[in-house]
Formats: structure tokens, C-alpha cells, sequence
């Protein structure tokens, strides 16, 4: 009889224990649950943001010295009247220092004017070509000056350095009239450099991207304007991305 006792005692400790034990795995399990939730919330919320407000100002500030650089180019009274009055070869060569001297002091790929009448496309070395509504490659031109955009930032190959550059595009105007565009091509191995220095978590990495889901800058030059956003995170995530979807 006592053994019997002793018996069902052990089985009402072993069954409490066990539902003891069953209980705090529960409990552990929802609070475990809930901390995930709060700080995916939190990650999501408010540190993705906030870490991604402090990337986008980094790179206005790194992007204001050249933007206002190519404003300056654009708004010199000199260049106006150079363009108004017919591109006078005898300030050809002026114009050229001139716009080598922004390039050296903005640190910058290429420095350029191009001019909607004739469409002479001045750079830091003088005259280089002659643009053409009908060559494709200078679709940039005309479509900037036939819109009614101030300023474009565009990525394309540099064609001095055949290195990837971001072309800070901006409109000539004197009078109400158009006369051409200032351009200051921006290296994006500088961009690449910037942006390696955000991270997010261990691996989390940050690129910038355009609409169709090209790898415009990336922390690794060789992947700028050559990979798709696919080839690095996968298709589906990189299409919620793209569809500005916060679950990818």
C-alpha cells in the first residue's frame, strides 16, 4: 500500500511538473513571439527609416557642392552672354579653362556646356562634338531641353573615361529662352565609396537603384550599372522591392 502511495504521489509530481514545465514553454513562447514582433515593428518601423532618412541626407550632402557647382556654370552671366551672342570663338578657349577649373575644384569626371542652337557640346578640353536630335546617344540633351525640368541626375558611361558617372544635368536660361544645358559628370566609384560605409545589421547592404531594377551604385564598383537587383537578392524580393512593398 505505501508503495502504491509512494506510486501515485510521483505520478501527481511528474504530471504537475510536466504541466508546470508545459506552461512556462508557453509563456516563453509568446514572450519570445512578442519581443520578435516589437522588433521587427521597431526594425521596420522606425530604424529602417531612420537609417535610410541619415543615407539620403549623407548623399545630398556629399551631391550639394556638385549640384551647385553645375547651378553655378548654368547661371554665369558669362556663359549666357557667350551663348547669346553666338559662341565667339576667341572666348572658346576661356570657356574651357573655365570649366576645367570647376572640374578640378569639384573633384569631378567631366564638366561641360551644350548648346541648343548649334548644338556644339563643350568640355573641360574645348569643343568635342556636335550633338543631333537624330543620334540616339544624345537623346539626354534633347529631352531635357523639349521638358520643362530644371536639373536631371542621370548614370551612363563617361565618354573620356569610359568609367560609370552620375551627370548632374541643368538648363541654361537667359530671357525666357533656353540656350543650352550645364553638365558636371560625378564619379560613382566616390558614390560606391559612400555607400559602403552604411550597413544594416551584419549583412545588410545598401545600393541605389533605378526604376527598372538596374544596380545603379553598389559598394562594389564592378556591379555598378552592370547587375540587376534579382541577381543579388533574389527575383521575388526584388520585385517587392521595386512594388515599394515593406514585407520584402
Amino acid at each position: 500500500m505505501p508503495f502504491m502511495q509512494r506510486s501515485i504521489q510521483w505520478q501527481l509530481i511528474v504530471s504537475m511538473g510536466a504541466a508546470l514545465l508545459t506552461s512556462i514553454l508557453i509563456v516563453i513562447l509568446v514572450y519570445s513571439s512578442a519581443v520578435n514582433r516589437l522588433a521587427e515593428r521597431y526594425l521596420v518601423g522606425q530604424a529602417l527609416p531612420a537609417n535610410v532618412a541619415a543615407i539620403r541626407n549623407d548623399i545630398e550632402r556629399t551631391l550639394a557642392a556638385p549640384i551647385t557647382a553645375t547651378a553655378g556654370i548654368a547661371g554665369n552671366s558669362l556663359v549666357q552672354d557667350w551663348l547669346l551672342n553666338g559662341e565667339s570663338a576667341d572666348l572658346a578657349d576661356a570657356m574651357g579653362r573655365y570649366l576645367n577649373g570647376v572640374k578640378a575644384q569639384q573633384n569631378a569626371l567631366a564638366t561641360s556646356i551644350a548648346v541648343l542652337d548649334s548644338g556644339n557640346y563643350y568640355s573641360d578640353a574645348g569643343l568635342s562634338r556636335t550633338l543631333s536630335r537624330q543620334a540616339a546617344g544624345d537623346g539626354w540633351f534633347y529631352s531635357l531641353v523639349d521638358s520643362g525640368i530644371e536639373r536631371r541626375f542621370e548614370i551612363d558611361i563617361d565618354k573620356a573615361s569610359r568609367l560609370p558617372t552620375l551627370f548632374i544635368n541643368q538648363r541654361i536660361e537667359a530671357g525666357g529662352k533656353t540656350l543650352g544645358v550645364a553638365g558636371l559628370g560625378y564619379s560613382l566609384k566616390s558614390m560606391s565609396e559612400l555607400i559602403s560605409n552604411f550597413h544594416f545589421g551584419e549583412r545588410g547592404e545598401v545600393y541605389l537603384i533605378n526604376a527598372a531594377g538596374r544596380v545603379k551604385v553598389h559598394p562594389r564598383t564592378e556591379n555598378n550599372d552592370h547587375t540587376e537587383l534579382s541577381a543579388l537578392i533574389g527575383t521575388e524580393a526584388a520585385q517587392r522591392l521595386l512594388n515599394g512593398s515593406h514585407d520584402a
